[in-house]
Parts: structure tokens; C-alpha cells; sequence
């Protein structure tokens, strides 16, 4: 009895070590706490429990996907912003190109026929044909030498020759054209000097100067000038000109000193 003890017990303990030091392979299906499974996890677990279902959703994808499309729209609403700027500055933009264009072309068609408001000659001219001039210029004054010109006839001459451009000239009694003759605005033709001998208003390349008591005339671009009464320098001559306004007759029409009926004094005029 002893020795079946023995054996019987002899054996368990065999048993159990081998068991103990081999166990045999066994699958456990909750081998991770399921409080440490994340829902991902867990959904995956139930979709291969049935395969049926549809494929997991991931939270954290579902809500980039969000973000990613609010950020797409506010994208878009931007750009909408800005469209709709872009296109109020090229109205504004256009709008005043308009303004531009539109300001001119009245002044232009406010203008008189056949002219552009300006002087076509510039400096003293020599020979000149009136016919060259534009349409809108036209003779409002002629007298020969031997005419005075006083006060009184100055009032008359300037209420005929009242346009905004003034064209003083000389010529042979009889000719159309002119020895010498020059244009310019009327408040430059007719800046008053008064009795200062060397006085002149240079403008449009032409030495202008007025009295209503001393002389009236022009000499060439900065050329100087001597008034006693008239002017007498003799640089240049032949592009000088000269009346006398008090009441005397002459003086100059180029180089030729003159008080007779030979010349002529001639005013055009325009706007």
C-alpha cells in the first residue's frame, strides 16, 4: 500500500509540472481589456465578428473630413469677396476713363468751326499768305500809314478785333501779302508797356508791346527794343513792326520807315 501511495502521488506531480511547464496553446478572445480598447478597435472586432456590416468609421477622419470642407467653403466665400471687389474697382476704374474722355470731347465740340483754339504760327513770319490761315481767322481792321491811330480810333479798332487771338501785319498797298506779320493771344499782343522804351512781353516767339499813347508793335523772339515813340533798334529789321498811337501816322513795316500811302496796317483775328 505504501508503494501505490507513492505512484499515485509520484504521478499527479509529474503531470501537473509538464502541464505547468508546457501549457498547451490556448486563444484567448478577450486578451486585452476591453477598457483599454479604443472605439476603432472595437468596431473593427464587430466587423470581423460580422462581416456584413459596413466597413468602421473613424471618428477622427469623419471630423478632418469636416474641417477640411468648412475650410474649402470659407475658401470660397473669400474668393467670392474678392471677385466681387475686383470687379467694383474695374467699374470704378472704367467709369472714370469715361469721365476722361468725355470732359475733352465736349471742349472740342463746344469749339468754333475750323479752329483748334490755338496759334498756328509761331514767331514772326516774312511773305505770309493769308489765305494759309485756318478758316476761322478773318481781317477785321485795314488802313493805310497815313492813318492815325489815337485813342479813339484804338476803341474802335479793338471792338471790331475782339476775338481771343489777334494777327497784326503789314503790306504793300494793294497786296495780299504780308512783308511781316504775327500772331499771338490777345492779352500778349496787347500787353501794355506804357512809355518804357525797352518794354516788351516775349510770347509765342514773338517781342510784343502796346500803349494806347505810345506805339504798338512786335520785334523777333528776345530781340530788344527802343520805343521813342516807336521803336527804332535795327537788329533784325525786317522782322520788326510798329505803329505809333498818338496820334501820328506811320512808322515801320519791316525796315521800311513809312507815313505815307504805300503800306498798309492789318489785323486778323480768331477764337
Amino acid at each position: 500500500m505504501t508503494e501505490y501511495n507513492q505512484t499515485i502521488r509520484y504521478i499527479p506531480q509529474q503531470t501537473f509540472s509538464y502541464a505547468a511547464q508546457n501549457p498547451a496553446p490556448t486563444q484567448y478572445s478577450q486578451s486585452i481589456p476591453i477598457e483599454q480598447l479604443s472605439p476603432y478597435n472595437l468596431n473593427q472586432q464587430n466587423s470581423y465578428k460580422n462581416p456584413k456590416q459596413n466597413v468602421p468609421q473613424d471618428t477622427n477622419v469623419n471630423k478632418a473630413q469636416i474641417n477640411n470642407l468648412n475650410s474649402q467653403t470659407k475658401r470660397s466665400q473669400i474668393c467670392t469677396k474678392r471677385c466681387v471687389v475686383m470687379c467694383l474697382i474695374c467699374i470704378g476704374i472704367l467709369l472714370l476713363i469715361a469721365a476722361a474722355f468725355t470732359v475733352p470731347l465736349v471742349v472740342i465740340l463746344t469749339l468754333p468751326p475750323d479752329s483748334n483754339g490755338s496759334l498756328s504760327l509761331y514767331g514772326v513770319q516774312l511773305n505770309l499768305n493769308p489765305s494759309s490761315l485756318p478758316n476761322s481767322w478773318s481781317q477785321c481792321y485795314t488802313a493805310t500809314y497815313a492813318t492815325s491811330m489815337g485813342t479813339t480810333n484804338l476803341n474802335t479798332i479793338l471792338s471790331a478785333c475782339n476775338k481771343n487771338m489777334l494777327l497784326l501785319g503789314c503790306r504793300q498797298t494793294g497786296n495780299t501779302i504780308m512783308d511781316v506779320a504775327a500772331m499771338g493771344y490777345r492779352a500778349d499782343v496787347l500787353y501794355n508797356c506804357a512809355t518804357t522804351s525797352n518794354c516788351r512781353n516775349v510770347a509765342n516767339g514773338v517781342g510784343w508791346y502796346y500803349s494806347d499813347v505810345y506805339s504798338w508793335g512786335f520785334a523777333n523772339g528776345t530781340d530788344s527794343v527802343t520805343r521813342s515813340t516807336c521803336d527804332t533798334s535795327s537788329t533784325n529789321p525786317g522782322y520788326r513792326l510798329c505803329w505809333c498811337t498818338q496820334n501820328i501816322d506811320g512808322y515801320r513795316c519791316g525796315s521800311a520807315i513809312i507815313s505815307n500811302t504805300n503800306y498798309e496796317k492789318v489785323i486778323y483775328h480768331s477764337n
